[in-house]
């Protein structure tokens, strides 16, 4: 049995600009992870009053028409609505569409996974035990 180094094969640069790359993803998750925690902490942070707030039509999903509606509503005007899209599509579960969710749309679940920390289960569990805030539809 020959034993290939599969890693001597990478061409220096392609090693350069991956390792570029997992630094960058490092950082970047490492900053949305503090920011969930700093968000999740909040005393009138609720998820599930949130993702209502959003979801104003109660149809069980969010699109990313309606994460955009939101953001120009509370001052990002800016962003476009493809953006939005994007993040609702990172976001959706593939059984999304097993339980009825449209595709490209995200579930309560979905959107706790988007909003909650990952790696502070305390900030997590105290934000999920919060009781529901009263939402409006506008």
């Amino acid at each position: 049995m020959v034993s290939v180094d599969h890693y001597a094969e990478i061409p220096s640069i392609i090693k350069s600009k991956l390792a570029e790359l997992f630094l960058l993803i490092a950082e970047e998750e490492q900053h949305i992870e503090h920011r969930r925690q700093r968000v999740a902490a909040l005393p009138d942070f609720e998820p599930y009053s949130a993702y209502s707030r959003l979801d104003r039509l109660n149809r069980g999903y969010i699109t990313g028409q309606q994460l955009r509606d939101f953001l120009a509503e509370n001052g990002h005007a800016y962003v476009l609505e493809s953006q939005c899209t994007l993040v609702v599509k990172y976001f959706s579960s593939e059984e999304a569409d097993c339980h009825g969710i449209r595709p490209n749309a995200m579930s309560y679940q979905d959107f706790m996974q988007l909003v909650l920390p990952c790696c502070n289960a305390g900030v997590r569990a105290a934000a999920c035990q919060r009781p529901p805030h009263r939402t409006c539809a506008s």
